[in-house]
């Protein structure tokens, strides 16, 4: 493995260290998982191997400590390894400044740093909620919530060279593919505008008697619940009708943004 990988000069953030090394020829899952297990979270980016996808960029993030055994260990070596989901370019490596931090802590981050990446990165990860972290963390939640999100930032512009995917795909949950339609729209989207754009992606679609409900419970019940950070996507109500948008816009924007894109004859 020591010709496989080039690490690269550490990069010091508030309260850890990233490690970043260059994966030069392919890796067996053992020596995956003797490079991750140097860290407290790691990173695997690279790009998708899916026939129809070898260009999306993609990844997945895990805590190095759960490495050993359990869920999130069983689910790298499917989606990562035995599936071969996953074309690793590079892996990334955080240890906290606490030589032994709270798992709590851990899961909170990981979980802030998928929240962050999923909108444009292709991540394997299927969950992006720490509810039992979060309650454990209480008023601490939100502090360790904004960590990660500017963790995610960081690995973002280091481990993927600062590059996204400028067009959304399913997810590996059907929430995380409606975030993606919100996030990707630039504009309030009503409920069946949001079925139709996850339906137009492919993939994992909304069924079932009341599938614009199951969308409100994504977007509100689920977004918020779970994890101490801010939600990504916001609602408000127009003429009657809750709309969903992106928390990087403000409501009157997003608004204005949905009549606009309504009153373009050319509009899809």
């Amino acid at each position: 493995m020591t010709h496989a990988l080039t690490w690269r000069s550490p990069i010091h953030i508030p309260h850890a260290t990233i490690r970043i090394a260059d994966v030069h020829a392919p890796l067996t899952k053992q020596e995956t998982w003797r490079a991750a297990l140097n860290g407290h979270l790691y990173l695997l980016a690279g790009t998708s191997t899916h026939p129809d996808r070898t260009d999306r960029i993609a990844g997945y993030v895990g805590i190095s400590e759960h490495h050993t055994s359990g869920r999130a260990w069983a689910s790298l070596t499917r989606w990562v390894r035995s599936i071969s989901a996953l074309d690793i370019k590079t892996i990334a490596l955080v240890t906290l400044d606490s030589p032994h931090p709270d798992p709590d802590v851990l899961r909170v981050i990981e979980c802030s740093v998928i929240r962050m990446l999923n909108p444009e990165i292709d991540l394997l990860n299927t969950v992006s909620a720490a509810t039992t972290a979060t309650q454990a963390l209480g008023d601490r939640g939100a502090h360790w919530a904004r960590y990660g999100h500017d963790l995610g930032t960081h690995l973002q512009q280091h481990a993927f060279s600062g590059r996204a995917n400028r067009q959304p795909s399913p997810a590996h949950s059907l929430r995380e593919t409606a975030i993606r339609v919100v996030l990707a729209s630039q504009r309030a989207l009503t409920a069946d505008e949001i079925i139709h754009g996850v339906r137009a992606l492919g993939g994992l679609t909304y069924s079932g008697t009341s599938p614009q409900a199951t969308v409100r419970r994504d977007l509100t019940i689920r977004e918020t619940h779970g994890h101490p950070g801010p939600p990504r996507v916001l609602t408000t109500r127009h003429a009657g009708r809750c709309l969903f948008f992106p928390a990087s816009l403000t409501a009157t924007t997003a608004v204005q943004n949905y009549l606009d894109h309504h009153a373009d004859p050319t509009a899809a």
